[in-house]
């Protein structure tokens, strides 16, 4: 039995390109002009920003795109009718809610120990509803997250009835 170094082995289990299979890199290599503000990309974040500020005008505004009926995006483009607000209101929850603020680690505070909820959450209050002796509701804004089982200290999926 012959064994394959891992690059090797890779290589072998998918093949060999093809086009069908490496449409991207086909598309590109097919338009010469084809210019990106990533490749290569820039030695530090405030020249990758100076790279894409001049991309973004040739992609919006002189590029044609086939997805859009050979239309820029920008020709394209209408700007909302509604207004977006100045600043969100803060997240509010009924007087029978629990409150706890979300911390940068993802967790909350609960019965003296913690339990994860979600790190993308951080710094926003989440509302828990007792529905059973054990068992909240857990939710921010109007939207159910979950059930915290306070026996196992963890948030579960919410039922699908």
């Amino acid at each position: 039995m012959r064994f394959f170094n891992p690059p090797q082995s890779l290589f072998f289990k998918m093949g060999a390109p093809h086009p069908p299979y490496s449409g991207f890199s086909e598309a590109t290599a097919r338009d010469s002009r084809t210019r990106t503000p990533w490749e290569p990309p820039a030695s530090c974040l405030a020249k990758q920003q100076i790279a894409f500020d001049g991309f973004r005008p040739e992609y919006n505004e002189e590029r044609p795109n086939e997805a859009l009926g050979m239309e820029t995006p920008a020709a394209l483009y209408r700007p909302s009718r509604r207004a977006f607000p100045e600043k969100l209101s803060s997240v509010e929850y009924e007087s029978w809610f629990t409150v706890r603020r979300v911390r940068s680690n993802g967790c909350i505070k609960w019965r003296g120990g913690f339990v994860y909820v979600s790190a993308t959450l951080a710094g926003e209050p989440v509302g828990l509803r007792q529905i059973d002796e054990y068992l909240w509701e857990l939710k921010f804004s109007f939207h159910s997250l979950g059930i915290l089982d306070e026996r196992i200290g963890k948030v579960l999926p919410m039922s699908p009835v």
